[in-house]
C-alpha cells in the first residue's frame, strides 16, 4: 500500500512546518550534524497550483551544503566532504521525513478548508476579530489577547523578530488566564511548552517555539537566558540522555540554542527580580484586573471547539515568515522615532514597533507592512510602546500627567492625596523619576519641597498625553 493511500488526515501536524527550522542529527562520539530546512513557497499558494519548493542546509563542522527539492546527490557529496563521519542514509531519511511533514500540512489545511471553509476563510479575513470572538473563558483584556495572538504569529516569523512578552500585575488580574486562552488553540501540538526549566529537554531547536513562563522568576530563566544581538537566544546547560542506535549517551546541551518566543507572566512586586539585561528585550504590559478574582478563576477552564483549533492550526501554518516595511510606513515609524528622541530608547522603540508592525502584518497573510497595519499597532499598543520606550510604568506616568507644564510644582503631600497614594510610595516613585531626569526638586528636604517637572518631564508628559499612555 502506497503512502498516499495509507495515511489518514492528520488532526495533529507539526506546527514548525513552513517555517526556518533547525534539526539537529546525532551522530554518537562524531558529534552532531544540522538540517536547516527553508520554505521557498508559501503552502496557500502550494494548494492554488504552485509545486512545493523547500530549501535544505546542511551543515557539519565547516562543511556546508545546500540543496531544493532533490537532495540526493548533494548529501552524498556532503558526506564524502566530512570523511564520511556523517551517515547519508540518517541524512536523506531526515530530509524524506521533513518533506513529508510538509506534504502532511498541506492535506491538512485541504481537509480544514474544505471541512471547515466558512470559519478558515472567517479568520484569513478577519484574524483579531476571529481570535477574539472565540475565546469565552476569559472576560476583557482584548489587548493582552492581541499582543498574545501576535507573540504567537511571530514564532513564525524569520529570526530577529520575535516578539517577547511580559504580562505585569498584581495577583489575580488575569495574567496568567489571558495568556492560556489564546495558547489553548495550539493545544496538541509541538509548539507550546509551559514552564520550561525542568526534567529533559528533547527538542530539536527552540526556533519556532512558544515558551510560557508563568511567574517567570520562579522559573530559572535568569540562568539559560542569554542575549545574541538583538534578540533572546536560549542555551540550556544541563545533562541529557540521547539515544543513538538503541544506545544512550549522556551529553551537555543536547538541545540546540535558539530563540523562541517567550512569555512570562510576573507580578509587581517581583518585576525588579528580574535581571536588567533581560528585562529590556521584554515588550511589558501593565495588568489591570477587568474582572473579580473568582470570575477569572471560574472561567479559566473556557473550551474551545475542535473545529475552531483545526482552523487556527491551519490558518497558523500557513502564515508567512517575513514581511517589509512600505515606504510610507517606514516614514512614520522614522517620525514615531523623530518624536521620542531625548525622551526615551529609540533602539528599544523600533524593535517592539517594527516587530509588532511585522506580526500584524503577518497575521494578515502580507508580505508588505502597509498604513492600515501602522495605525492598527498604534490604536492598540501606541501608549504602551512610549511605556517602554521612556522605561516608567502606568503609575509613573499618572504621577508625570498630575504636575503642572510649568515652573512651578506640588508638594509631596499634595500629589499624594491627588492621586490616593501614601506620602512613601509617592516619595518612592518620585526618586526614581528624577533619576531619569523627569522630575526635579530641592535636596535639602524631600518632603516639603515642590516636586515639579524638568523640561524633559515636560516633553515626556506631552508624549503620554498624545499617545493616551
Amino acid at each position: 500500500m502506497s503512502r498516499e493511500e495509507s495515511k489518514p488526515i492528520p488532526k495533529v501536524i507539526n506546527s514548525k512546518v513552513f517555517s526556518h527550522t533547525t534539526y539537529k542529527v546525532f551522530l554518537g562520539k562524531n558529534g552532531e550534524a544540522l538540517i536547516t530546512v527553508y520554505p521557498l513557497t508559501n503552502p496557500l499558494d502550494v494548494i492554488n497550483g504552485k509545486p512545493m519548493k523547500l530549501k535544505f542546509v546542511l551543515n557539519y563542522g565547516n562543511v556546508t551544503s545546500e540543496c531544493v527539492d532533490n537532495c540526493a546527490d548533494a548529501v552524498k557529496k556532503f558526506v564524502e566532504e566530512t570523511g564520511y563521519k556523517v551517515s547519508e542514509d540518517k541524512l536523506n531519511n531526515i530530509i524524506e521525513m521533513i518533506t513529508y511533514d510538509h506534504e502532511d500540512a498541506l492535506e491538512f489545511i485541504k481537509y480544514v478548508m474544505q471541512n471547515y471553509g466558512e470559519g478558515f476563510n472567517a479568520i484569513i479575513k478577519d484574524p483579531f476579530n476571529w481570535l477574539l470572538s472565540r475565546i469565552t473563558g476569559v472576560v476583557g483584556h482584548e489587548k493582552e489577547k492581541l499582543l498574545t495572538f501576535l507573540a504567537v504569529v511571530s514564532s513564525r516569523v524569520e529570526k530577529g523578530h520575535r516578539l517577547h512578552l511580559l504580562f505585569i500585575g498584581e495577583p489575580f488580574t488575569g495574567k496568567s488566564s489571558t495568556v492560556e486562552s489564546v495558547l489553548r488553540f495550539l493545544n496538541g501540538t509541538n509548539t507550546v511548552t509551559y514552564n520550561r526549566f525542568d526534567g529533559f529537554m528533547d527538542s530539536e531547536s527552540y526556533n519556532g517555539e512558544i515558551w510560557f513562563l508563568d511567574n517567570i522568576t520562579e522559573k530559572g530563566i535568569n540562568n539559560v537566558v542569554g542575549i545574541n544581538g538583538d534578540s533572546i537566544y536560549v542555551t540550556v546547560n544541563k545533562d541529557f540522555l540521547v539515544e543513538h542506535d538503541e544506545k544512550y549517551y549522556l551529553t551537555e546541551e543536547h538541545a540546540v540554542g535558539g530563540d523562541p518566543v517567550i512569555i512570562g507572566t510576573v507580578t509587581t512586586e517581583d518585576v525588579k527580580k528580574v535581571k536588567p539585561w533581560l528585562l529590556k528585550h521584554f515588550f511589558k504590559v501593565y495588568v489591570e484586573a477587568e474582572q473579580s478574582p473568582e470570575k477569572i478563576l471560574t472561567s479559566k477552564n473556557g473550551g474551545i471547539s475542535e473545529g475552531d483549533r483545526l482552523v487556527f492550526m491551519a490558518y497558523f501554518v500557513s502564515r508567512p515568515i517575513h514581511a517589509d516595511l512600505s515606504e510610507s510606513v517606514t516614514k512614520r515609524v522614522e517620525q514615531f522615532l523623530k518624536g521620542l528622541k531625548g525622551y526615551g530608547n529609540t533602539v528599544k522603540a523600533y524593535k517592539f514597533l517594527t516587530d509588532l508592525l511585522i506580526a500584524v502584518a503577518i497575521a494578515k497573510g502580507k508580505t508588505v507592512v502597509d498604513d492600515e497595519d501602522y495605525e492598527f499597532v498604534m490604536k492598540w499598543f501606541g501608549a504602551d510602546l512610549i511605556l517602554n520606550a521612556i522605561d516608567i510604568s502606568p503609575f509613573e506616568a499618572k504621577i508625570i500627567k498630575a504636575l503642572p507644564d510649568g515652573n512651578s510644582g506640588y508638594m509631596l503631600s499634595e500629589l499624594a492625596s491627588e492621586l490616593g497614594v501614601s506620602k512613601v510610595n509617592a516619595l518612592k516613585v518620585l526618586k526614581g523619576l528624577a533619576k531619569k531626569d523627569i522630575v526635579d526638586t530641592e535636596e535639602d528636604d524631600l518632603w516639603v519641597k515642590e516636586w515639579r517637572l524638568t523640561d524633559k518631564g515636560k516633553g515626556v508628559k506631552a508624549l503620554l498625553k498624545k499617545y493616551k499612555a
